[in-house]
């Protein structure tokens, strides 16, 4: 194997190595939004309370 192409294996295995990464990283993130999501609405807070609310939708109410 010549060595440009031992580089561009490498670089191929790298790219699909960060696509697994990004992936498990935003399904991390959602993980971590639904749990918290569950979390407070067992806890019984009001929705106002949880990671949706923005300044806009509580200011209007």
């Amino acid at each position: 194997m010549s060595r440009d192409a031992a580089i561009e294996t490498r670089m191929e295995w790298m790219r699909s190595e960060n696509r697994f990464a990004v992936f498990v990283a935003l399904l991390g993130v959602t993980a971590f939004i639904f749990g918290y999501e569950a979390w407070q609405a067992f806890a019984g807070a009001p929705f106002e309370s949880h990671l949706w609310r923005s300044s806009s939708v509580a200011t209007s109410a």
